[in-house]
């Protein structure tokens, strides 16, 4: 069978390695002491997170790079502002010695030939149209997908974007309560339930093995290549 994601594993999720493709979250920025042995295998992925600072930012993507070299890419998991100039220095190293580099979608002015990872976690609008606008905007090959599970509670009426999050027995002890109807969200391709108490209405988004493999297809149809899922996702949803 050929899986159409590539699985996001750190620590000991790192033990149940098979045939699938691999990010290794095994890099933090800092020093290239390494939390666990960097890929080897062609096609996995070297990851890299937040940690601390970088005094020699050119110095450390070059190590970096060096030790993707083995699988051919690098993933650099940094969202904050503060990374802005290490992000570009990757981009750049990455780029010279002909490694794919993934960065987050918030980085894409300081990494022109990187690769933009999206999240499928919206609570607005259509997932479909999200992902076909980024890629009119930066180009096919240049974005990939994160899927994210959503578990999320909602003032109604809200403009926030991101909502109280729930996990999943907090979830059903609300649908239990009040006996809600769960309805699936074709736009959003996530499911969701209404409610309301002596403190207002609510809106619940959340995502299961269903909504995972409808976001799947939309992003298989929109020919978005690379798509990331946690282990734990993979594993619960067998996908």
């Amino acid at each position: 069978m050929e899986h159409s994601y590539i699985v996001v594993a750190a620590g000991q999720d790192l033990a149940y390695l098979d045939e699938r493709r691999w990010l290794h979250l095994c890099a933090r920025t800092g020093s290239m002491q390494f939390l666990s042995p960097p890929p080897q295998r062609e096609g996995d992925i070297l990851g890299l997170c937040d940690g601390d600072s970088v005094r020699d930012i050119t110095g450390f993507c070059a190590q970096l790079c060096e030790q993707a070299e083995a699988c051919g890419a690098v993933f650099a998991d940094l969202e904050h502002s503060g990374w802005t100039g290490l992000i570009a220095a990757l981009d750049t190293e990455a780029h010279r010695r002909g490694l794919t580099c993934y960065v987050p979608l918030c980085m894409s002015d300081a990494a022109p030939h990187s690769v933009l990872t999206v999240s499928t976690a919206i609570s607005g609008g259509s997932l479909r149209q999200y992902f076909q606008t980024l890629l009119y905007r930066h180009g096919e090959g240049r974005i990939a997908a994160l899927l994210e599970r959503t578990s999320m509670r909602f003032c109604l009426p809200s403009d926030q974007p991101d909502g109280e999050l729930l996990n999943e027995e907090e979830r059903e002890q609300l649908l239990l309560q009040h006996g809600s109807t769960v309805f699936f969200s074709s736009e959003l391709c996530a499911n969701y339930f209404t409610y309301g108490d002596q403190n207002g209405s609510y809106f619940v988004l959340f995502d299961d093995k269903n909504t995972f493999s409808r976001k799947l297809e939309i992003l298989e149809a929109l020919g978005i290549r690379d798509r990331f899922v946690l282990y734990p996702d993979a594993e619960e949803f067998s996908l």
